[in-house]
């Protein structure tokens, strides 16, 4: 009856037979027209008839709850996919820089720490060639469990700068620590090499200056006799020759003080020193054999000109003397 009515067919009787509901005559059921009078059998629907069956009431609901829900779904998955996608990307690029900016300042600390010290051991260089692998192993270590942290969540960069920061300056002090004990082993190299060298130049030069002051005492004397005076000119040849032999005793000196000063302390100004106390005794060498020369000369001719010539060089020669002992005296402080 409801089907019927709803789609308003034309009546049926009891024999399940179609008559036209406007002329009577009898009709096939899927006759759209009737033969006879030529109307239409089937009439569309409307939808007042619709609405009073309460049928597209529950149509609507049902299509477009369904269809929205669909839509719905389909936008909260692009939605996603979209955040994980932009996620991924800002977490590769948030990766990406932050591991560069750490790397830049690793760099740059390293490159400075090695041209502030050259002479490094080889375990401080093990030390340094391990510390890369170990820095990007702690960056991103600490980083994963800063992000894991409430305050840290949504705040990338700032769990990348915290974990770049602390895990460049436990490296650097790892290597500064390894850097003291260097320089504690070389200090302690230093004074040794430096104490074994003051004991042996102190002991030959006490022997030198006992020889000097022999020399002194026969080139010192009066002399009468011929005899006396060749003695003299022949203790002067000796004496030059012990001149030249105390040079490169104090040659000696200035080499090992500038291997020192290169290998531990490399001060520029120490260097100037120890080229000033270099000209002063190679200055002085010449004095010397010059004062001996003019001497020997007033031996031969006995002329007080040599003589006077003697004296003043050598006048000047102790002036140099206290010179040089102050200048060694400053030089060994400063190493």
């Amino acid at each position: 009856m409801v089907v019927g009515f709803l789609f308003l067919k034309p009546f049926k009787n009891g024999e399940d037979k179609m008559f036209c509901s406007k002329c009577g005559k009898e009709i096939s059921d899927d006759s759209k027209f009737c033969y006879s009078c030529g109307s239409k059998t089937i009439i569309e629907k409307t939808d007042s008839v619709l609405k009073e069956s309460g049928i597209i009431e529950i149509k609507n609901e049902v299509g477009v709850s369904s269809i929205t829900d669909k839509v719905e779904n389909t936008k909260e998955q692009t939605i996603n996919n979209q955040n994980t996608s932009n996620q991924g990307g800002e977490k590769k690029r948030k990766y990406g820089y932050g591991l560069l900016v750490l790397l830049l300042f690793y760099g740059s600390l390293i490159s400075k720490w090695m041209k502030d010290n050259s002479d490094i051991s080889i375990v401080t260089t093990i030390v340094i060639v391990l510390s890369f692998p170990l820095l990007i192993f702690l960056y991103f270590k600490s980083r994963n469990i800063l992000l894991k942290r409430k305050y840290f969540i949504d705040k990338v960069w700032l769990s990348s700068f915290l974990s770049g920061f602390l895990s460049l300056m436990f490296i650097m002090s790892i290597i500064g620590f390894s850097t003291g004990i260097d320089r504690s082993s070389l200090n302690r190299m230093k004074i040794k090499e430096v104490n074994e060298f003051s004991e042996s130049f102190i002991k030959q030069t006490k022997e030198y200056l006992k020889q000097e002051s022999e020399y002194s005492k026969i080139l010192g004397s009066e002399h009468k006799t011929v005899s006396e005076v060749n003695n003299k000119i022949v203790k002067i040849d000796e004496y030059k020759l012990f001149l030249i032999k105390k040079d490169k005793h104090f040659v000696n000196l200035i080499n090992f003080l500038r291997e020192t000063n290169s290998k531990y302390k490399k001060d520029k100004s120490v260097d100037e020193q120890i080229n000033k106390l270099h000209n002063i005794i190679s200055n002085n060498l010449n004095t010397s054999i010059y004062a001996m020369d003019m001497y020997k000369k007033y031996l031969l001719t006995n002329d007080e000109k040599f003589y006077n010539i003697h004296t003043s060089e050598f006048n000047k020669q102790n002036l140099v003397k206290n010179e040089v002992t102050k200048l060694i005296t400053d030089i060994f402080k400063s190493l």
